[in-house]
């Protein structure tokens, strides 16, 4: 079984431990599903979102054509490239499909995106069942977690800010991994050019 525990999942989006299978990212912070779905296809297609051995597809998408996804999964690429397939919105009606994928994947890897499951959920226990599957567990920022992806945002931006900008900023963000992705950018945006931002900056932009 490889259940990823919370504090894992960053490590292993840098360096998978496997580059074939079923990914499975999954949680009730859905900006931080996306967002770590998204690290996942690029660590195994690259930075060309238009790659031909790319295919982002609906779990509605399969429920309409069962056979699709493992299709695509088998489709030999011509310059002999991995095969990465994303699957968004996936759901309990996979399970049949994954089976067999997670057997033998033909050396693609497989991204699935999907809401909170819980332990016993079908899609999950399967995915975290096999020796190809990795399950990834996306929970809402603790106020730790936030005040470090401040700081690093900040810090890479080579923008000053004192303490209390990053806890003021801290206490207004929610629970959703995109929504404070885009409250970042905004504040970077604004500091462009005098690289500083105060306590009054936040509050006026972020309340």
């Amino acid at each position: 079984m490889t259940a990823l525990k919370a504090h894992e999942v960053e490590r292993f989006l840098l360096r998978p431990d496997i580059s074939e299978g079923v990914f499975l990212v999954y949680g009730p912070d859905a900006g931080l599903v996306r967002e770590s779905a998204q690290r996942l296809t690029r660590q195994f297609a690259g930075t060309d979102a238009g790659s031909m051995n790319l295919v982002t597809l609906e779990g509605s998408d399969i429920d309409s054509d069962p056979g699709r996804l493992a299709v695509e999964a088998k489709t030999i690429s011509l310059f002999g490239e991995k095969r990465v397939i994303r699957v968004r919105n996936a759901g309990k009606s996979l399970v049949m499909v994954l089976t067999d994928l997670l057997d033998d994947p033909g050396g693609a890897a497989i991204v699935l995106e999907a809401g909170n499951l819980a332990p016993k959920d079908a899609l999950r226990a399967l995915v975290e069942g096999k020796r190809l599957g990795r399950a990834l567990p996306c929970y809402p920022d603790s106020d730790e977690t936030l005040i470090k992806l401040i700081n690093e945002t900040f810090a890479k931006n080579g923008i000053r800010a004192n303490q209390d900008v990053a806890t003021t900023l801290r206490d207004s963000l929610g629970n959703d991994r995109e929504v404070t992705r885009r409250e970042l950018e905004k504040l970077v945006l604004f500091s462009a050019s005098t690289k500083v931002l105060t306590r009054n900056d936040v509050l006026t932009l972020c309340a």
